[in-house]
């Protein structure tokens, strides 16, 4: 069945331009349930037994006797709560998909690894090409609004496909409009809080990655979930500017747009770099007291006023870190830190009255609580401390506080209500106790977001043959210079595999030196734009922990091809220079060459000249002295 789908888009001049889609609906995509006897049926007729093998082995099967449908903005502020494993029997509609998609391209594909994994049972239904719940957009309608009926029909249409399995299918949604609707179409609807509390006997930790719960608590004592803060009325942070005024303003240069970067010996100050300032010259805008910060981030791009110059001042030197000393609502410290400031020239001072974008990410930490652990019962509320000095104490929810003291947990933003003096979030993971090796190194490579996952098939698919250097052509050595006969050395330390430079060094018949640095010559192996240049460019760099070393390229080529060893022939780049006895370039040449490191690093350590130890030949020593 063919049908067309209309939308306008406002082209940059300002014309709207009508774009019309064919849609094909087809009226044999399955609902996803193993035990579905109808969506068997039409397999049955439809595929082969060899094509349904391959059908089934390539999506998730639904196999419980509740099926849950989630809406989109449950997939978008709930993914932390979703990539827990307890958690199964979950329909995700292509609407969703596609929204989530347009939203948020981190938590799509967050949703898409929570999907392949069969064992969850994540199921993807066509809603938009089912002759069965695909929909067109009423005149009047808004995009928001037509989604939200696009899951309701099809919602509706699961109810009464399973109706006779007695299988129960429910709509997972906060909208209280959206819930609504479908409650008076008779089915069934939960929030995501009430789906959580109704799991959490036998899953507590959901409770703890559900994200900003409807009745969080504000609280004066951060061990006490159910005190009411007293001091709410007296703390409260300026309103953020809305986006339409911020962008007027923003052109009118009433107010100016850069990114926070908060002082990581003083939190309650932060710089921002403005381009646009002093007639597009640019120039930074020094942000004292956390009221004038107003729930800025480190890494937000905010929206920054600048303040009377009577107001200007020159940055605090003292050092006050959040949490260290402090009371939790006593801010005198941190008053006294922005009085004494070193009398220097005074800079442009400014206030953020509005985010453009937040940077919010997971952060690592620990859990302060002061109370006695024994007693404590039920939901608490508790104060994280994250180890990045520049992101502010964060308030979580947990009914495991004995399980969380004294571990290095990661905990996600959700939000930061203008009366709170910190803002909210939620549990995300436990990394392990605190001082523990493995525990730590997880901390540096998600505190510094080091990408340390296994290198995918495809660039491992880029890999040459281990033995490439055994069966070299000719066309391997075009344009490459042969100094195989020179002493090539390299001055890295027993035991290190990925040795990319080293050195050679003699005097020549005129009394001058050749010097030559070499480089092991990776983009031989690496071809530009492949799968592997692309992982290569988001690692960066190798990096080297306490117990591990990630590479920035697979291990045959950091650790073999592209490792300047001993005694086996090798490529480089390399830069040669001929100098004066007084160390003056009489002459440079930059060229590919192919080597052989005769001699590899220091036979005895620590590496000072007058303890070495060499093996064998004297040029070796001689060059390495020289």
């Amino acid at each position: 069945m063919q049908t067309n789908r209309e939308f306008f888009r406002a082209t940059r001049r300002g014309k709207l331009l009508k774009i019309v889609k064919e849609v094909y609906l087809r009226e044999d995509i399955c609902c996803g349930h193993k035990v579905c006897t109808k969506c068997e049926d039409t397999k049955r007729q439809l595929y082969t037994p060899e094509e349904r093998a391959r059908y089934e082995d390539s999506l998730s099967q639904l196999i419980g006797e509740t099926v849950l449908v989630l809406d989109t903005n449950v997939v978008l502020h709930q993914i932390d709560l979703l990539e827990d494993p307890s958690l199964k029997n979950v329909v995700i509609l292509t609407t969703v998909l596609d929204e989530v998609k347009n939203q948020n391209f981190t938590i799509y594909n967050r949703i898409r690894e929570v999907i392949k994994d069969k064992t969850r049972s994540f199921y993807v239904y066509s809603n938009e090409h089912s002759k069965f719940t695909a929909i067109t957009r009423d005149s009047g309608e808004t995009p928001n609004d037509r989604n939200d009926r696009a899951i309701r029909v099809a919602t509706e249409w699961y109810k009464s496909h399973l109706h006779k399995l007695n299988i129960k299918v429910v709509l997972v949604t906060n909208d209280r409009d959206n819930a609504t609707k479908a409650k008076k179409l008779g089915m069934d609807v939960k929030t995501i809080k009430e789906l959580v509390f109704e799991m959490s006997d036998q899953f507590p930790s959901l409770v703890d990655k559900l994200s900003s719960p409807e009745d969080a608590v504000d609280s004066a004592d951060p061990n006490n979930a159910s005190a009411v803060s007293s001091k709410k009325e007296r703390f409260s942070f300026a309103e953020h500017r809305p986006t339409a005024v911020l962008t007027e303003e923003l052109k009118q240069g009433k107010v100016f747009q850069g990114i926070l970067r908060t002082d990581q010996t003083n939190y309650t100050q932060a710089t921002v770099q403005c381009h646009s300032m002093n007639e597009g010259k640019g120039g930074e805008i020094l942000i004292k007291g956390i009221e004038n910060m107003n729930r800025g981030v480190d890494g937000d791009i905010v929206a920054i006023e600048l303040l009377d110059r009577s107001l200007w001042t020159s940055a605090s030197t003292v050092m006050l870190m959040d949490g260290q000393g402090v009371a939790e609502d006593d801010d005198s410290v941190a008053q006294d830190a922005l009085i004494n400031v070193t009398q220097t020239a005074q800079q442009p001072c400014g206030r953020i009255v509005g985010i453009i974008k937040r940077n919010w990410k997971p952060y690592c930490g620990t859990i302060d609580f002061k109370g006695d652990i024994t007693r404590a019962s039920g939901i608490q509320q508790l104060l994280f401390l994250p180890m990045d000095r520049r992101v502010p104490r964060i308030r979580i929810r947990s009914r495991q506080v004995e399980n969380l003291v004294g571990r290095r947990i990661v905990v996600a933003i959700d939000q930061w209500d203008r009366h709170s003096r910190y803002p909210t979030g939620h549990f995300v993971k436990d990394l392990g106790q605190v001082g523990d090796k493995e525990t730590e190194s997880q901390v540096l490579l998600l505190q510094y977001d080091i990408p340390h996952h296994p290198f995918s098939e495809a660039v491992m698919k880029c890999l040459p043959d281990p033995a490439y250097m055994e069966n070299l052509t000719e066309s391997d050595m075009i344009g490459r210079k042969d100094l195989r006969g020179e002493v090539v050395f390299s001055v890295d330390p027993p035991g290190c595999t990925d040795i990319d430079d080293a050195l050679h060094v003699k005097r020549l018949d005129d009394g001058n030196f050749e010097v030559g640095v070499h480089i092991a010559d990776v983009s031989h192996f690496v071809r530009e734009g492949s799968a592997m240049d692309l992982e290569a460019a988001h690692r960066s760099t190798t990096v080297y922990l306490v117990d591990r070393r990630i590479d920035m390229l697979p291990g045959l080529l950091s650790g073999n091809l592209c490792s300047l060893m001993s005694n086996v022939d090798r490529f480089s780049f390399s830069c040669i220079w001929k100098m004066s006895p007084e160390g003056v370039v009489l002459n440079v040449d930059y060229t590919k060459i192919y080597v052989v490191g005769q001699y590899l690093g220091w036979q005895k350590d620590p590496p000072t000249l007058p303890r070495l130890r060499f093996a064998a030949s004297p040029s070796y020593t001689q060059g390495v002295r020289l």
